[in-house]
């Protein structure tokens, strides 16, 4: 849990890009690669139900579609600076990979470079950023089971 006040989480608790839940995972990876020209950051969680991650795919593209993180990291400043995420990895897409006991969401984004991007938050460096700053909320099962537990 990063330490960003809990209001912060707003934005994704109302109105049109609200998120919903996700099922029960036991297993989050979160990661980078480089697969033939393309570097990627990967995203990919496991569950015990074989439906799960199919039920769950609309869902995290919808939460990384929407999410704002933190690039210069003063997350206990009154207002951080935010930004997309898609503005260092986009488009997001998924994959699920069903089983007779399990099933695996994975989500993929090819690494955005550029000049006008932070060089902290490109290429592997992405989910570097994001699990260092506690910038993770997009992982969140239910994001009002979180307000209520730092309320």
């Amino acid at each position: 849990m990063n330490t960003r006040p809990v209001d912060g989480l707003d934005r994704y608790t109302t109105g049109a890009e609200q998120w919903g839940r996700l099922s029960p995972y036991s297993l989050a990876l979160l990661g980078y690669r480089v697969r033939e020209d393309a570097e990627e950051t990967v995203v990919a969680l496991f569950y015990p139900d074989p439906e799960a991650a199919g039920n769950d795919a609309p869902e995290l593209e919808k939460r990384w579609n929407s999410f704002y993180y933190d690039p210069a990291g003063l997350l206990t400043e009154p207002e951080p600076e935010e930004t997309p995420v898609t503005r260092s990895c986009s488009p997001f897409s998924t994959t699920v990979i069903r089983q007779a006991a399990h099933s695996v969401l994975v989500g993929t984004c090819p690494v955005l470079r550029g000049e006008d991007l932070d060089p902290t938050a490109q290429g592997p460096s992405l989910w570097l950023w994001l699990f260092g700053a506690r910038e993770l909320q997009f992982l969140v099962r239910d994001l009002e089971d979180l307000r209520n537990l730092v309320r």
